[in-house]
């Protein structure tokens, strides 16, 4: 997977990641026992729509921001 959400349940909102940024972890967050929930996506438009789907609010990543990954 390219990107994986967050889906915070304790703060309630979610959370766009790109695999490799160190708060993600490829799905599994940045220590044990983190809380949330990770699902994996191929692409930006999926994570996307998926996290707009859960109906919390999406927090800014300032890492993984899509505008600066032209690509995505």
């Amino acid at each position: 997977m390219r990107f994986w959400v967050l889906e915070n349940t304790v703060h309630d909102y979610v959370r766009i990641h790109l695999a490799e940024c160190r708060y993600c972890n490829n799905g599994q967050g940045p220590r044990p026992g983190h809380r949330g929930n990770w699902t994996g996506f191929a692409s930006y438009r999926e994570a996307l729509a998926w996290a707009r789907s859960r109906k919390r609010r999406m927090a800014e990543g300032v890492c993984c921001h899509p505008e600066r990954h032209a690509e995505l």
